[in-house]
């Protein structure tokens, strides 16, 4: 009964990321003036351990960029490129998801493993900067933050952004 319920809370977290980037209307991609991303633009979110005999596994919640600062795009949707926004650290193979809105330079995003991970870095984003601007972690804002362990239920963990 519990790998079922599992199961069942893992697909239900996949359909969730899939209806985020399912989003449509609007966000285009970045224009050629922006400076493309690089390392040095790039922005790593990182979630507190797990507790023992615990494993994460889902997180989502919602990033808002500096005025300015915008994420590549499919051509004419709001579904954030796989180069852009990507599983990294611990939670390297999970599958990600992600949607922009240009117009208010928030970025909705969902990481699922059906294995789960321990916690630490799980997501990198690759932002397109103005020129001569920099990538400074304290000036994007973490929102609607929840973090599931891999039977569905909530866990209490802060998620840091460097």
């Amino acid at each position: 009964m519990k790998k079922i319920v599992r199961s069942l809370v893992v697909v239900a977290m996949a359909c969730l990321v899939g209806v985020m980037a399912g989003c449509g209307g609007g966000g285009g991609s970045t224009s050629a003036s922006d400076t493309p991303a690089g390392s040095g633009n790039k922005l790593t979110l990182s979630v507190e351990a797990a507790p023992a005999g615990t494993m994460i596994g889902g997180i989502q919640g919602t990033i808002t960029l500096p005025e300015g600062f915008s994420v590549l795009t499919k051509e004419t949707s709001q579904e954030v490129l796989s180069e852009s926004f990507s599983a990294s650290g611990n939670a390297t193979s999970s599958l990600t998801s992600a949607a922009f809105t240009k117009a208010t330079r928030t970025l909705k995003f969902g990481v699922v493993n059906a294995s789960g991970f321990s916690g630490g870095e799980f997501a990198t984003l690759s932002v397109q900067t103005p020129a001569g601007a920099s990538v400074n972690a304290a000036d994007f804002a973490l929102s609607e933050n929840q973090v599931f362990d891999i039977a569905g239920k909530p866990l209490n963990l802060a998620i840091t952004k460097k």
